[in-house]
């Protein structure tokens, strides 16, 4: 699992964050 403070793009969870931010 990946603290937000260091989440990464590359991971799945980054990923759907950054579209549902979008």
């Amino acid at each position: 699992h990946i603290d937000k403070e260091h989440r990464i793009p590359d991971q799945t969870e980054g990923k759907k964050e950054e579209e549902g931010r979008g």
